[in-house]
């Protein structure tokens, strides 16, 4: 039963699969939290917030739920029955129609790591003038230049952050700034590898924004690795088996 896992309060993701028809759909993500346990193996959450805008998802669609329990990760597949209010807070009953199943989402290994880094968030101005320099027609030299110029801008608005941890798939960091889950970004990583600084930027995609409870004005973020060639992946992993080995040293004070 659900019960002997999932707990009120844990925080619990969305993923779209089908909407009420049946029909497959694009994926998104969304992130929420359980409310309440129900009878029959029903769960009643809250309604996912993003930039501070209620997501009205729709009665009747389906969905994957990740349920972050302190036993570990754990998803099934359920729909959406009812939406409503209780006082100010929107909230979503579902109804669960698989067992819970241990999630193992993680391919690599993920080492707590403190490190620096820099990312961005490709904006939807910066596609735009990619696609446009892309097709190649201008009225003017002018015209172009200037698409240049703008492109050029909106690559160059790095963001400083700090990643918390981090394997060969992806990392989580905190920053400042809130973004849309679901937008593609660029990290640039800077680590030691074979007594070599590498830096290395890589396009990753933003799976989780939430704000962290204990440091206001602060978001956790967690990003995938995207079209990361087998051989940097391969440094970045060697490079994080070699920080955890020496964490172990110290722990053992060598």
């Amino acid at each position: 039963m659900i019960s002997t896992i999932v707990v009120p309060g844990e925080k619990i993701d969305l993923i779209r699969s089908r909407n009420s028809l049946g029909e497959e759909v694009e994926e998104k993500q969304y992130s929420s939290k359980v409310l309440e346990l129900l009878e029959d193996e029903t769960v009643k959450i809250a309604v996912p917030i993003q930039n501070g805008l209620i997501i009205p998802l729709e009665v009747g669609d389906k969905y994957q739920f990740i349920f972050y329990t302190k036993r570990g990760l754990y998803h099934c597949r359920g729909k959406i029955t009812q939406r409503y209010k209780e006082g100010l807070i929107a909230v979503l009953i579902v109804q669960l129609e698989t067992d819970l199943e241990k999630y193992q989402r993680r391919q690599y290994y993920r080492l707590e790591y403190a490190m620096e880094v820099q990312y961005r968030v490709i904006s939807l101005e910066e596609v735009s003038y990619i696609k446009k320099l892309e097709v190649g027609v201008f009225h003017s030299q002018e015209e172009k230049e200037k698409l240049e110029q703008l492109l050029k801008e909106e690559q160059s608005k790095w963001i400083k952050a700090t990643i918390i941890d981090i394997s060969g798939g992806g990392c989580r960091f905190n920053s400042q700034e809130e973004h849309p889950v679901g937008r593609n970004t660029k990290v640039q990583l800077s680590y030691s590898y074979k007594g070599e600084v590498k830096r290395e930027i890589y396009t990753a995609k933003l799976i989780y924004c939430e704000p962290i409870e204990k440091i206001k004005g602060y978001f956790e973020h967690r990003v995938e690795f995207l079209e990361i060639k087998d051989t940097e992946r391969e440094k970045l992993i060697k490079f994080i088996f070699e920080q955890e080995r020496k964490i172990r040293r110290r722990e053992r004070g060598l």
